[in-house]
């Protein structure tokens, strides 16, 4: 019955406020791209959380799926919120960005909902959900870009200028890199990575 969606729901909630404490008190102090990190594997087990609920034929597993599905997002959420925050410097982008994210993600909603509702009509219930988790999976290449600043701080020249007081310069030079390539010296030619 009703009820028992109320007790799953308070336990995903006491398993988030578990998870949330100690994870938060990790990633306080971390760099953006640690946490660019720690939200790519959030989503990641979001997403296979997710299929594995669409999937499930059991109780037992659809029920811990629906556990895992819930603490991610609980955990990924303000997370993302902070990670957010501290990739916009200036105030009056921020309420833009913040805006422009929530609004986006209505729009994800409102358009892919009937798409994935429509699958569900035609096929099935397990094919909606299936699908549906599928459609986190390009989130998830994002992150990878993200972690530019840090990479590039890790390395020797990142550290040499971020030693002579330059590391706001190589977080901006990343920010404003328009290339999504890496390129590396091999053999006396340019290869790229990435």
């Amino acid at each position: 019955p009703v009820v028992w969606f109320g007790v799953f729901g308070a336990g995903t909630i006491l398993l988030s406020i578990a998870v949330a404490h100690p994870l938060g008190k990790r990633l306080e102090h971390v760099g953006l791209g640690t946490m660019a990190t720690a939200l790519f594997w959030l989503d990641a087990s979001l997403l296979v959380s997710a299929l594995v609920f669409g999937l499930a034929g059991v109780f037992w597993l659809a029920l811990v799926a629906y556990f895992a599905v819930g603490l991610a997002r609980n955990v990924a959420n303000p997370i993302f919120q902070t990670w957010l925050n501290r990739n916009v410097e200036e105030s009056g982008v921020r309420a833009t960005v913040l805006s422009i994210t929530n609004q986006a993600d209505a729009v994800g909603q409102w358009t892919g909902g009937p798409a994935i509702g429509l699958i569900g009509n035609a096929l099935s219930i397990r094919a909606a959900l299936v699908s549906g988790s599928l459609c986190m999976a390009p989130a998830l290449a994002l992150y990878r870009h993200a972690k530019a600043p840090e990479a590039l701080l890790d390395c020797r020249v990142g550290r040499m200028m971020a030693a002579r007081g330059l590391a706001r310069e190589v977080e901006f030079a990343c920010r404003r890199d328009a290339f999504p390539v890496v390129a590396a010296l091999d053999q006396g030619r340019v290869r790229l990575l990435a």
